[in-house]
């Protein structure tokens, strides 16, 4: 790539896009600040700023074809994708291990399903400890149960999952 001296050089505007398209094409969909971190990195740039973050998003722009939100977490999709027929999640090992606020709800939601394919039913803290596990964490807590938690309620207003009176959660 280059420095992070190279990074605010005007001739290098090409080269910045032609790294976030790459990111774009292997790792859509990409939360919005995963995929800014993974730039930077590529650039040596350790810490971001309003100067670096106006040089990326002049570089970037419609890099990817459409984004979508997660309360506030925002998801940048490539060319070809849709979160309506995503249908897979993406596992990690330790030491590439996104953080669950990295991983768009579509994804969980597979997960989700898997999970409850193989478990028939579950209560919401078994569901999403299990979900958990899919993802390579181990225990579900703070921000993995909160965006874990946000996604159960998302897919069961969808209708892609359904709660029984007795507060298990089952696959539709």
């Amino acid at each position: 790539m280059g420095t992070s001296d190279d990074f605010y050089k005007p001739e290098n505007k090409q080269k910045i896009r032609e790294t976030a398209e790459k990111i774009i094409a292997v790792e859509a969909p990409i939360s919005e600040k995963l995929f800014m971190r993974k730039v930077f990195t590529a650039w040596g740039i350790t810490r971001s700023g309003s100067r670096v973050e106006s040089v990326f998003a002049d570089a970037a722009q419609g890099v990817s074809p459409f984004a979508t939100a997660d309360e506030n977490r925002v998801f940048l999709w490539k060319e070809g994708q849709s979160p309506e027929s995503y249908s897979i999640y993406r596992t990690s090992d330790d030491t590439n291990k996104r953080s669950m606020e990295d991983i768009p709800s579509e994804e969980i939601i597979n997960a989700v399903k898997e999970v409850l394919c193989q478990q028939i039913s579950l209560s919401e803290a078994d569901l999403v400890r299990e979900t958990a596990k899919k993802f390579g964490y181990t225990r579900a807590v703070g921000i993995t149960e909160s965006v874990i938690s946000y996604t159960l309620k998302k897919a069961l207003t969808a209708g892609l999952i359904k709660k029984s009176e007795g507060g298990n959660i089952s696959a539709k």
